[in-house]
């Protein structure tokens, strides 16, 4: 990438080998956070008609396009290095130095602390859809030891109704390398006192952690995301179905799966289509196909429409209102699973 950019070929872009890097390692953490499992492996450990396989899809798709947003601001930054402070070009040598510092903090440092953030608020993301099934009270759990921030030692111990405006300013994590959780209450126990109103502490949290983060990597204030282009946020998303393309590819590509409909095969030059509006649901496609049930006969061997030698099956996948569509070539009669749709048109 440094040589790219002295030699102006990124002038303007990113690099999608980089972004996918930073992508790869975040997504890491996520998936650790999340559900102890690492990245993408972290969809097959969880169902996928839950709020929380949402929830991590949510997180993993965010993981991407602030991979994105890094490294554009990293991209940026080596730019700004081609100059040097009396206005002259760099030669290459004394860029090469100056560019190997950058880029040693966003790989490494920076890196490293952005890890932490998004394994602790996977975290955090994962206990709020248990949080709003249950509507309990929570209490803030600060970190008591010599490291504990003095943002979140003095909400230790508050306790308030999981709907209570005060988490959405202090649900953790509260800053960088927060430490903090909430603990469920029972509400029905007598030893249980809610914090009264006027004893709520109001600390002043830096602006872009005043929010609730669930369902969100990092805080959607970040100055990454601020500073770049909307179209970095639409490559981000672009690498991420890529990714997911090729990964679904490699692993469930080929395989024959038993429906209601048949022998169903997940092929892989179909896989591209399976991904296109970007549905998680591909990460446990082979789970999706084989809780596949049929919903009606006349939604079985339904014609092309256009004169072609395919017709398709329509399957409801068991537990969501998502349907499976296979495309049942005529003449082979073979079957491939071919497209995931929310609403089915026959006509």
């Amino acid at each position: 990438m440094t040589r790219d950019i002295y030699d102006l070929k990124l002038e303007g872009k990113i690099s999608r080998d980089v972004l996918s890097l930073y992508a790869q390692k975040i997504t890491e953490a996520v998936g650790l956070g999340f559900c102890g499992k690492k990245g993408s492996e972290a969809f097959g450990a969880i169902g996928y008609d839950t709020p929380e396989f949402l929830q991590l899809s949510k997180l993993m798709s965010h993981a991407w396009q602030f991979s994105a947003a890094k490294n554009y601001a990293q991209t940026r930054d080596l730019t700004h290095l081609l100059i040097h402070a009396r206005g002259k070009p760099r030669a290459w040598s004394k860029f090469k130095m100056a560019a190997a510092q950058a880029n040693s903090n966003y790989a490494s440092r920076y890196l490293k602390t952005e890890y932490d953030m998004a394994r602790n608020a996977a975290t955090m993301s994962v206990k709020w859809t248990d949080i709003e099934r249950n509507k309990s009270l929570l209490e803030f759990v600060a970190v008591a030891d010599a490291q504990t921030a003095d943002i979140c030692a003095p909400l230790h111990g508050t306790i308030l109704p999981f709907d209570h405006p005060f988490w959405k300013t202090y649900y953790p994590p509260n800053h960088w390398n927060c430490r903090s959780a909430v603990r469920q209450l029972d509400g029905g126990t007598d030893s249980v006192r809610i914090t009264p109103e006027g004893d709520l502490k109001h600390i002043d949290l830096k602006p872009m952690f005043r929010t609730h983060m669930a369902g969100l990597a990092f805080p959607a204030e970040h100055p990454y995301f601020k500073e770049a282009p909307e179209w970095v946020a639409k490559e981000g998303s672009a690498a991420y179905k890529k990714f997911i393309e090729h990964e679904a590819r490699n692993r469930i590509g080929g395989k024959v799966i038993n429906t209601p409909a048949g022998d169903v095969m997940i092929a892989k030059t179909g896989i591209k289509k399976l991904v296109h509006a970007g549905n998680p649901l591909v990460w446990v496609l082979d789970a999706v196909v084989k809780n596949s049930e049929q919903i009606s006969e006349k939604l079985l061997n339904v014609p092309d429409g256009k004169g072609r030698d395919f017709t398709y099956d329509y399957l409801k996948i068991k537990g969501i209102n998502e349907f499976l569509v296979i495309r049942r070539y005529v003449k082979t009669k073979l079957k491939i699973a071919y497209d995931i749709v929310s609403k089915i048109k026959t006509d």
